[in-house]
C-alpha cells in the first residue's frame, strides 16, 4: 500500500466516523458518501493528467510575436519558422510599426484565435461606371488570399453607393442570391451630397446571410439620367458592421475609390478534421482541444475545451482555467468549498478539506480509499 493510499484511507475512515455520531438517535449508520465521492471524483479528475498526443510544434519561442501595437499570435507570424505557411505569414513595417498580410495589402489591426478573425482597415472596394444601357453591369470582388480567408457574415455588411440601380450580391462559389437593394436619388439635387446614413437615399446595404468567399455584384440600372448626375459610377464594399464613417465619404466618382474596415474569418488547413488527424504534419491542433470543421474556407478550426483557456494552436497553449479563483466561474454552494481539477473543478463539503490537497497525487486506489464497511 502506498503513503497516499495509507492516507487516503484514514481519512476516509475518519469521514465514516462523523458520519457515524451523526447517525446516533435514528439507529442507523451512513454510508461513506463522502469517501466514494471523493475517490471517483478523484480517478476522473486525474485520469486526463496521463493523456498526451504528439503534435507538431510551433517553432522556436523566440518568435517576434507583437508588431507595434498588433499582437500577432500563431499560426500567424512574421519569419519563417514562426507561422504555419506563406498564407499566414506578416510583414512587419518596423518604422511605422504597422502589420500587413504578405500575400495581400490588407493592413492588420487585430488578430483573433479565440472567434478566429482578423481586422483590417484598408479593404478596398470597387468603382463600376455605368453607360447608357440598363444593365446588367457585373463586377467581381478580388478573391480572397488562399482558401484560408472569408468575409465574416455576423462582423459585416455590403454597402452600395450610387444612383438608381438595383444591385445583387452574388456567391461566385455556390451561385446564390446572398441579398439584394436599391439606392436612389433625388432628381433635383444636382450636387453630390455627403452621406450621413446608407438607407437607401445614394446608398443601400445588404446583411448577407452567410461567410463568403468569392463575390460578384450584378447591378441593373432603374433610370438612366442624361442631366443631373455626371459622375455615373456607382462604389460596392464590404465594411464592419458598426461602421460610422459614412458622413466621411462623399458620393463617389468613376476615378475615386475608398478603403474602409473589414473583418475576415480564418481557418487552417485545407480539408476536414478527420482527414487531418491522419496525419501528423496535417493536424495543428495542440492539447485538450477539439477541431471543427469550417465552412466556406474549406479547412478547420481549433478551440480550446471546456475548463481550457489559451491559443489552441500551440502544443500547449490551452490551459486549465481555475475556477476556484473566482467565485463568479463556479457554482459551489454554502458550507462547501471549491477544488480545481485539470479542466473541471468540484464542491466538497467544508469538513473534507485536507482530501483536496491530495488530488494533485494521482493514482490513488478507490478500493482503498473506500475501504469502510457499509453495516
Amino acid at each position: 500500500m502506498s503513503a497516499v493510499d495509507k492516507v487516503i484511507e484514514e481519512n476516509c475512515k475518519e469521514l465514516q466516523g462523523i458520519n457515524n455520531l451523526e447517525a446516533q438517535g435514528t439507529n442507523k449508520k451512513m454510508a461513506p458518501d463522502h469517501c466514494f465521492l471523493v475517490a471517483f471524483l478523484i480517478i476522473c479528475s486525474t485520469s486526463s493528467l496521463f493523456q498526451a498526443a504528439e503534435i507538431k510544434a510551433e517553432a522556436s519561442g523566440d518568435c517576434q510575436r507583437k508588431c507595434g501595437d498588433v499582437e500577432i499570435p500563431y499560426p500567424f507570424g512574421m519569419r519563417k519558422g514562426c507561422y504555419l505557411n506563406e498564407v499566414f505569414r506578416v510583414v512587419c513595417n518596423e518604422s511605422t510599426g504597422s502589420a500587413s498580410l504578405a500575400l495581400t495589402e490588407w493592413e492588420v489591426e487585430s488578430i483573433n484565435t479565440l472567434t478566429h478573425t482578423l481586422r483590417h482597415k484598408n479593404f478596398r472596394g470597387i468603382t463600376l461606371p455605368f453607360n447608357s444601357s440598363r444593365g446588367p453591369y457585373v463586377s467581381s470582388f478580388p478573391p480572397v488570399a488562399g482558401y484560408h480567408y472569408s468575409i465574416s457574415k455576423a462582423e459585416n455588411k455590403f454597402v452600395a453607393m450610387g444612383c438608381d440601380y438595383l444591385a445583387y450580391l452574388i456567391d461566385e462559389d455556390t451561385g446564390k442570391v446572398q441579398g439584394s437593394c436599391s439606392s436612389l436619388c433625388n432628381p433635383n439635387d444636382t450636387v453630390p451630397l455627403q452621406l450621413s446614413s446608407c438607407s437607401g437615399l445614394f446608398c443601400c446595404e445588404i446583411n448577407f446571410p452567410e461567410s463568403l468567399r468569392n463575390l460578384t455584384v450584378w447591378v441593373w440600372r432603374t433610370i438612366y439620367r442624361t442631366k443631373g448626375w455626371k459622375n455615373q459610377c456607382a462604389f460596392f464594399t464590404f465594411v464592419e458592421k458598426d461602421f460610422l464613417s459614412f458622413n466621411k465619404m462623399k458620393f463617389p466618382t468613376c476615378n475615386e475609390s475608398y478603403v474602409v474596415p473589414m473583418i475576415h474569418e480564418w481557418a487552417v488547413g485545407n480539408t476536414s478534421c478527420n482527414k487531418a488527424k491522419e496525419s501528423i504534419d496535417e493536424y495543428v491542433c495542440g492539447q485538450n482541444t477539439e477541431c471543427i470543421d469550417y465552412y466556406p474556407a474549406q479547412g478547420y478550426r481549433c478551440k480550446c475545451n471546456n475548463g481550457y483557456r489559451g491559443n489552441p494552436y500551440l502544443p500547449q497553449g490551452c490551459q486549465d482555467v481555475d475556477e476556484c479563483s473566482n467565485p463568479e466561474d463556479h457554482n459551489c454552494p454554502l458550507k462547501t468549498h471549491c477544488v480545481n481539477t485539470e479542466g473541471n473543478y468540484f464542491c466538497l463539503p467544508n469538513r473534507t478539506r485536507m482530501l483536496e490537497l491530495l488530488i494533485p497525487l494521482g493514482n490513488i486506489s478507490p478500493l482503498l480509499a473506500c475501504n469502510v464497511s457499509w453495516s
